[in-house]
């Protein structure tokens, strides 16, 4: 048996040499040889049906909502990493602070005109996928970043828009948002 494997390992490379070479692990049940193949996630979305055209629209509306505020939601939750990860290289507070101040203005600059020409309901769902991205709540986000005062200030002042920058994001809930997320993170 062991010759046959040395050999194979001799002269497989000689008989092969210039093709495409693909190893794949697999296991031998009663003489057949089984590969064992990684496949990618398939999602299974069942065609939606709708009860009236306004229940159509909705949704529509919905999804083009998501698909606007999503890619802003990504960002945040890698900007928040990059932030975390910089701030826990800084000893100092102070320096700390600063760091935070200038990434916050960088932010600020490439964000402000595209973020106040949302919808509030586009807003409102921005809330919740930085809340499902980052897997906190922005108002906890605001206060770890800034201040109590400013998380409080900021839930204040979305109170009157009708945000709670508390709201924490449950696919079950909000599960029309979940299967429009898992159809774009599939494609």
């Amino acid at each position: 048996m062991i010759k046959y494997i040395i050999y194979i390992l001799l002269v497989a490379p000689l008989l092969l040499k210039g093709q495409d070479i693909k190893i794949a692990y697999g296991t031998v049940v009663g003489g057949d040889t089984i590969p064992f193949v990684q496949l990618k996630k398939v999602y299974v979305i069942a065609k939606r049906l709708f009860n009236s055209s306004k229940e159509r629209w909705k949704y529509e509306k919905l999804k083009r909502d998501v698909m606007k505020v999503y890619p802003y939601a990504v960002i945040a939750a890698q900007t928040l990493q990059n932030i975390n990860d910089g701030v826990a290289q800084i000893e100092k507070k102070r320096l700390r602070k600063k760091y935070i101040k200038t990434r916050e203005r960088e932010l600020k600059e490439n964000f402000k005109d595209p973020l106040k020409n949302l919808t509030i309901t586009q807003g409102k769902i921005l809330v919740k996928l930085i809340q499902r991205e980052t897997g906190t709540n922005c108002y906890y986000l605001i206060k770890e970043l800034k201040s109590g005062f400013s998380a409080s200030y900021w839930q204040f002042i979305g109170g009157f828009l009708g945000y709670d920058l508390k709201i924490e994001y449950d696919p079950k809930i909000d599960e029309d948002i979940e299967s429009i997320l898992i159809a774009i993170e599939a494609s």
